[in-house]
């Protein structure tokens, strides 16, 4: 749209024959041109710096930082190689580990939140864990509410795997963790981070 705008305006300019006028329009092109190539340089030098490491991963090559190479690499030797691709749920928005741990979704959502979806959306997701004992469940339980419905659901059917990714500051708990479905039904036995969130507030 903006381009055609500045199409339209050189060209009225052109028309008017005034060589002074249009040697100015084309400078003021060539020098937004000139910006615009220097910006997108230091876009790039500054991309690469934010993310120094190269990491190999199911989706190819990824430029990424310390803390998500780490969060990978931690995923991906809980979930171990097996002959099939990993069932993972990444809750609730971590959709890049699909494609770079790799696993696959068994819910029909990449993005689920309590007030984002709806409560039928959650109950969809819910009814597709329960459906699914060998899928996998990841937590970025720093994103949670208490009262989240789908922990509710992990709390009292999953063990904890194990974190991912390095310690967060002040208490040393991890960011993301990994639960894996109960062998027998559940004892109501509460589970061990991510209820150590209650110990930040």
């Amino acid at each position: 749209m903006l381009a055609g705008l500045a199409q339209r305006i050189g060209a009225s300019l052109v028309a008017l024959r005034r060589p002074v006028v249009t040697a100015a329009w084309r400078l003021g092109v060539a020098l937004v041109a000139v910006a615009v190539l220097v910006k997108g340089a230091q876009n790039l030098t500054d991309a690469r710096e934010l993310t120094p490491l190269r990491v190999a991963s199911g989706f190819g090559t990824l430029a990424v930082t310390g803390t998500s190479a780490r969060i990978l690499r931690d995923l991906q030797d809980r979930l171990g190689a097996g002959p099939t691709r990993p069932r993972l749920f990444a809750y609730p928005a971590d959709a890049w580990l699909y494609l770079a741990v790799p696993a696959d979704n068994p819910t029909p959502f990449c993005l689920l939140r309590k007030g984002y979806n709806t409560p039928e959306q959650i109950e969809v997701a819910i009814a597709r864990l329960r459906e699914d004992p060998d899928a996998f469940v990841s937590v970025n339980w720093l994103l949670l509410p208490q009262d989240d419905p789908i922990m509710d659901l992990v709390r009292r059917e999953y063990d904890l795997v194990g974190g991912a990714g390095p310690a967060q500051p002040p208490l040393g708990l991890q960011g993301l963790y990994l639960f894996a479905r109960r062998a027998r039904p559940s004892d109501g036995r509460p589970q061990t981070p991510p209820a150590g969130r209650a110990e930040r507030n």
